[in-house]
């Protein structure tokens, strides 16, 4: 997949993915997520759940979302 300088070809889902895996990426002592996983499927929610798990331990953590 190719995305264009404004990223308005790639679906939320795909932007959100992007989104996590920056703060990954960034290793902030303080994380806040709000409703990390809004826009992407049941399956890959699951899997970002497991991942921001891993991410949350040993730092401060703010999770916003309406499911977990």
């Amino acid at each position: 997949m190719e995305m264009n300088q404004d990223s308005s070809n790639i679906s939320l889902g795909h932007k959100q993915l992007l989104t996590i895996a920056l703060a990954i990426l960034a290793n902030p002592k303080i994380l806040i997520l709000d409703e990390a996983t809004s826009s992407v499927d049941t399956c890959l929610e699951l899997l970002i759940q497991k991942a921001m798990k891993r991410l949350m331990k040993g730092r401060t953590s703010f999770v916003i979302s309406h499911c977990l």
